[in-house]
């Protein structure tokens, strides 16, 4: 106390060097910049603070390792009504070097804010993303459910086809065995027995997925694929798929090809950066995006343009599950939204609930 600054400081470096080299552990509260510029240059010595809140002028008792706190005198003098000139004054007083070293370490303070706002939003995104993960991993399972359940009824299908020609080339084998000679009814029944055998075929084909005459598996296309047109090069996106044609959209032609025909192409024009941030996106809107939405009391036409903000927003996050909470009513309501939902290209179906979950009082939707 009552010392020279230059010599308080000074005399405090010197203190320091001697206790650390002592091997002592210690603890310096001090006021002084040269002081705190020495700790962040000392091996084995590390600054800290606590927290300063400049616009209520009272500390948040936040203690910060690894950062010195800056002097607050001038900006607290300003603010409680200390005249401008006078704190300017102080500030040209205060000499290049002293500003310079307040500066920097206001700067150090900024950087450290700076990164502790981005180490929590780096921790919202983690757990946004685990939480994504885990939605991904719900969602596989339940597709893995959903392959066994198809593989099983079409391995059910399979088998009544096959008992099915069995028996009714057994019938036939029968009956050209009764007949005595080459006639009429054997070549018939012959006919029949080719026929028989090119319609099981065709309808193992369709069960498997297979394209007729190439022995490969069909490529299952949708509405929203950019596809090329192998006979043309052209490329475009689907707007329709049939049976086994699909109308696609090139530049400002629709396009009428067979399905095979198409194969599925990389969309020009997106770069890394915009499927990245379009990612992003998605899984925002996957965190904030619910997957019910009650339309109740509302006109047909208000409905629709609501429902079509949230279909829109629910296609983008990724959900394949929607509840729509119309209620019973007239029923008017509900047909509405039915027949707008059948326009809908990036609707796969929907359903009245089942009792337990609502009966005709919901719709559910597969994306």
């Amino acid at each position: 106390a009552g010392t020279d600054p230059a010599e308080g400081s000074a005399l405090a470096r010197a203190l320091l060097e001697e206790l650390h080299e002592a091997g002592c552990r210690t603890i310096a509260t001090t006021h002084y910049n040269e002081l705190k510029t020495f700790a962040y240059q000392r091996k084995g010595m590390e600054n800290a603070s606590v927290e300063f809140d400049e616009k209520t002028l009272k500390p948040t008792y936040r203690l910060l390792i690894g950062h010195a706190g800056a002097s607050n005198a001038l900006a607290v003098a300003q603010r409680l009504g200390l005249p401008r000139r006078i704190v300017a004054s102080a500030r040209r007083l205060l000499g290049r070097r002293g500003r310079e070293v307040d500066e920097a370490l206001r700067a150090i303070e900024r950087s450290r804010r700076s990164l502790e706002d981005r180490r929590r939003e780096a921790e919202d995104l983690s757990a946004q993303l685990e939480r994504l993960r885990a939605q991904h991993e719900r969602e596989l399972a339940r597709l893995e459910e959903e392959r066994k359940r198809l593989a099983q009824r079409g391995y059910e299908r399979a088998r009544k086809i096959v008992a099915a020609a069995e028996e009714e080339a057994r019938r036939i084998i029968a009956e050209l065995q009764r007949q005595p000679r080459q006639s009429k009814v054997t070549q018939r029944l012959r006919e029949e027995l080719t026929s028989l055998a090119a319609h099981v075929e065709a309808q193992g084909r369709e069960l498997l997925g297979v394209e007729a005459g190439t022995g490969q598996p069909r490529l299952l296309l949708r509405a929203g694929d950019w596809v090329r047109i192998k006979s043309s090069g052209n490329e475009g996106e689907i707007e329709q798929v049939e049976a086994d044609r699909a109308v696609v959209r090139v530049g400002k032609l629709a396009v009428e090809a067979p399905l095979s025909d198409l194969e599925l192409a990389d969309e020009p024009g997106v770069s890394p950066e915009a499927s990245a941030l379009a990612q992003r996106m998605r899984s925002k809107k996957a965190l904030s995006v619910p997957t019910e939405i009650h339309l109740l009391g509302m006109r047909a036409d208000e409905a629709i343009h609501v429902l079509e903000k949230f279909l829109d927003d629910a296609f983008l996050a990724g959900h394949p599950r929607l509840r729509i909470v119309h209620g019973k009513g007239t029923g008017a309501l509900r047909q509405a939204i039915h027949a707008w939902l059948r326009e809908q290209p990036m609707v796969r179906g929907f359903a009245l609930a089942s009792p337990s979950e609502g009966g005709s009082g919901v719709t559910i939707v597969e994306l």
